[in-house]
């Protein structure tokens, strides 16, 4: 009798392996328990995002692009590779100087007002867009903005539906966005590797750009605006 009391024992565990459905309380808790903890995304978070996340040489911005870098570089996954989800800044990919020339003439651009540009909730998107429109004179860098500062707009169809794409935003104050100095460099040697990248020039001319850079940071000392 032991001897089948221990061998059931034995088996119980297989016997319920693979049973997915637990009834009444105990569903809630097999499933909740296994539930990883939600960390929300901050500035700090975006940086270290960029830092760790896999982002390709490529610009990939509409789909022939996306296409072209997922062929070149198999790391890359389209519609993909970015960060998820919404944090407290917005990001916009654009070059060190505004240059009117490189406006694109696409149909989405259309629906900008004056003084109007385009922001994103994932600094690897911007980062694309910059770097597919910059020069040797003039680079690309990627700026940030706190959500709440932002003066948005979001335009919907007359059957009220949202025209951007999720994640997306219309700023008319992008004068006051701010360069993320750390972020910037950190993306410029991935998307360049060192040798290209020219940091030492590119640093310097972030900080000749007017736009604001924060040296400090609350809680303590940072070399570089993270």
């Amino acid at each position: 009798m032991f001897a089948g009391i221990a061998t059931l024992a034995r088996n119980i565990p297989k016997i319920f392996k693979g049973t997915k459905k637990v009834s009444g309380l105990a569903e809630l808790d097999a499933s909740y328990g296994h539930l990883p903890k939600f960390k929300p995304r901050t500035n700090l978070s975006d940086t270290k995002e960029v830092l760790t996340k896999h982002i390709t040489k490529e610009n990939p911005i509409d789909m022939g692009s996306e296409v072209a870098a997922a062929k070149a570089d198999s790391k890359y996954q389209m519609m993909d590779g970015g960060i998820e989800g919404s944090g407290p800044s917005i990001y916009r990919g654009t070059t060190l100087i505004d240059d009117p020339a490189q406006i694109s003439a696409k149909k989405q651009m259309k629906i900008l007002k004056d003084n109007e540009k385009f922001f994103t909730n994932d600094p690897i998107e911007a980062a694309h867009h910059g770097y597919a429109h910059q020069s040797a004179d003039n680079p690309a860098v990627i700026l940030r903005m706190a959500k709440e500062a932002a003066d948005t707009r979001s335009p919907t169809t007359p059957f009220g539906r949202r025209v951007l794409p999720r994640g997306h935003s219309i700023v008319s104050n992008e004068q006051e966005a701010m360069i993320p100095v750390l972020m910037n460099i950190i993306v410029r040697l991935k998307k360049m590797g060192w040798k290209d990248a020219e940091i030492f020039k590119y640093v310097k001319g972030l900080y000749q750009n007017p736009r604001p850079k924060k040296i400090f940071n609350r809680g303590g000392i940072a070399s570089i605006m993270i």
